[in-house]
């Protein structure tokens, strides 16, 4: 859970495992150009930075920042009707129910899957940096801090993909086109 939900995340070590798989999983996709770093300082949350350098024909000079989290709330256990549960994965029909199945849990695999599809039929793409941060539900406590301390990787983006929004219902894709909220500070 998001370390506002258990204050024990670091010693429950929750946190640490859903970053392995996530970074394991990054990896195991053998994307050209890509580096992947779990970046984690003492009292902090942890943030997975992937790099997918531009291919042959684009420039460098371009970046595109994908942003996610991993972090969840609390699974209210008792909002869950039988026999669903939220630490079993079940599929009904076309959807897949279970903590983390929503709410960003896809965000990591979505952004890598899409490069990874880019690569694989042959359609360039500029240089991709990959944000996954695992406090958002918790206010991004962390955020500022690790961007600050990758402002040099990350450059200045051409365009910010923003992997967390609302929807009006599950029976179509929506797009949010511009967040609401604050902006804190731009590097």
């Amino acid at each position: 859970m998001s370390p506002g939900f258990d204050a024990d995340w670091e010693k429950n070590g929750y946190a640490d495992k859903a970053v392995k798989v996530i970074s394991t999983w990054i990896e195991a996709q053998k994307l050209t150009g890509c580096t992947v770093k779990v970046l984690k300082e003492p009292k902090r949350t942890h943030m997975i930075l992937a790099v997918v350098e531009a291919t042959k024909g684009k420039t460098e000079e371009k970046t595109i920042l994908f942003y996610g989290h991993c972090d969840k709330q609390p699974p209210c256990t008792e909002q869950w009707r039988k026999p669903l549960q939220p630490y079993t994965p079940t599929v009904e029909g076309n959807r897949l129910y279970g903590r983390g199945a929503s709410d960003d849990g896809y965000s990591a695999f979505a952004i890598i899957g899409a490069i990874k599809a880019c690569q694989k039929l042959g359609i360039p793409h500029d240089r991709c940096v990959v944000v996954i941060e695992s406090c958002e539900e918790s206010g991004s406590m962390d955020l500022g801090y690790y961007l600050d301390s990758i402002k040099s990787v990350i450059k200045t983006p051409s365009l910010m993909v923003i992997m967390d929004s609302g929807c009006g219902d599950y029976e179509r894709l929506w797009v949010t086109a511009s967040l609401r909220g604050n902006v804190s500070k731009i590097f």
